[in-house]
């Protein structure tokens, strides 16, 4: 079995006069020393279509998400944002990508509002605003709870 792409349109976009791909992934192969994950994916995305990655365990959706975040290269082909090559020159997808994959390195000490203000410093923002405090107490609320706001990371996290 391998990995299952689906797309939809959405928005006001017409699929007959859709829009140059923002995302392009061309015989997109990542290939490891006891095993191909990735055997020549093409795939283009343009803006307002929605991508779904479906597949079993070891199928390759965590590996093509990482070259997506460039976090890894592909072995083989081409991964374009905006016609520009990301494996080349990433920087324009990590400015405006946010990628949080399933399991990451975390500070667990911190709470909510400590470890979103700290991914806001690492993209660049100063400081995050009262209104976003205003909206974690509000989710706080909705919760019925001020833990959630002042709960540190490891409440948030599955076993």
């Amino acid at each position: 079995m391998s990995v299952a792409i689906s797309t939809l349109q959405v928005g006001n976009a017409d699929p007959v006069e859709a829009a140059a791909p923002i995302l392009a992934l061309s015989k997109v192969k990542k290939g490891f020393p006891r095993k191909d994950v990735l055997k020549s994916i093409d795939l283009s995305i343009a803006p307002g279509q929605l991508v779904a990655l479906v597949g079993n365990n070891g199928q390759g959706k965590t590996t093509l998400m990482n070259i997506l975040a460039t976090v890894t290269k592909p072995t083989e082909g081409q991964v374009t944002w905006d016609g520009v090559d990301i494996a080349r020159s990433p920087n324009g997808l990590r400015e405006v990508l946010g990628y949080l994959p399933q399991h990451f390195g975390i500070y667990p000490n911190l709470n909510a509002v400590e470890f979103l203000s700290y991914l806001a410093a690492l993209k660049g923002i100063a400081q995050i605003g009262k209104s976003f405090r205003n909206e974690v107490t509000t989710k706080a609320f909705i919760f019925r709870t001020r833990e959630f706001e002042q709960a540190e990371l490891e409440f948030f996290c599955a076993p």
